[in-house]
């Protein structure tokens, strides 16, 4: 039996706090079956990059999702 897996991060604009920041949700499929969470880790929409989900630049949070991504 195939199994499909995908994982997709995106930032979560409408929740965005006092600070501007926006929660880096992310979205786990596996074969069709949908489950989104949140990581914990908000950032300022604008240090975003959807298209490569990630945070753009080299910074402390980037790190640290960089880690986190890795360990999956």
């Amino acid at each position: 039996m195939i199994v499909k897996v995908s994982i997709y991060y995106f930032i979560y604009t409408f929740k965005t706090n006092t600070k501007g920041e926006a929660p880096i949700y992310c979205k786990i499929a596996v074969n069709g079956k949908q489950k989104r969470f949140s990581t914990g880790i908000s950032i300022l929409s604008k240090l975003w990059d959807a298209t490569k989900q990630k945070v753009k630049g080299k910074n402390l949070i980037a790190e640290d999702i960089k880690k986190m991504k890795s360990s999956q």
